[in-house]
């Protein structure tokens, strides 16, 4: 994900981090057979269990057995399902989701200290590497998470649970300035 409006910044033990919002383009894709058409249309693999693969500002995450997420830019929104029903066979069904999703990002050299306190998965770099690609829950709200660095992470969440979601960063963010 580029571009994001950053909405709230500060320090967890001693770490600064910071929060943006913004706008996704999201096309669940199920079925394998649609992996050679990923790779032809869009340069990305067909990503392993808890993977993502990525191409430019596209990513292709792991979305449960035989189903992957595929992530673009917003202004991709109106054409990213179109491109990839093309790219994808018969076998595959592909469901434009890019309304129904909203992006953040969480960056810095505290953004672990701060997923760690609202998720229950283990935020420490040997069990959430670069390139992982986990279904979780941030602040109670089912969310996909997307390690995209040792201090970068993409979280997408239902947009009627964005507000919610922004709201819990920005006083999990204040709670411990």
């Amino acid at each position: 994900m580029a571009e994001a409006a950053p909405f709230a910044d500060g320090v967890l033990d001693g770490m600064p981090v910071a929060v943006s919002r913004r706008g996704v383009a999201a096309v669940l894709i199920a079925g394998t057979a649609a992996a050679p058409g990923m790779v032809a249309a869009f340069g990305l693999a067909w990503p392993m269990a808890n993977r993502f693969s990525e191409a430019g500002t596209r990513v292709l995450a792991a979305a449960g057995p035989g189903r992957a997420l595929l992530v673009g830019d917003a202004a991709e929104a109106s054409t990213l399902a179109g491109r990839a029903r093309i790219a994808a066979v018969a076998e595959a069904a592909v469901v434009d989701l890019s309304h129904a999703r909203v992006g953040f990002v969480v960056e810095g050299v505290g953004a672990r200290t701060l997923l760690s306190l609202g998720t229950t998965i283990d935020t420490r770099p040997q069990a959430l590497p670069s390139g992982a690609a986990l279904m979780t829950a941030i602040g109670r709200v089912a969310a996909v998470l997307l390690a995209r660095g040792d201090a970068r992470f993409d979280i997408l969440v239902a947009a009627s649970y964005a507000d919610h979601v922004a709201e819990w960063l920005r006083l999990s963010l204040g709670a411990r300035v």
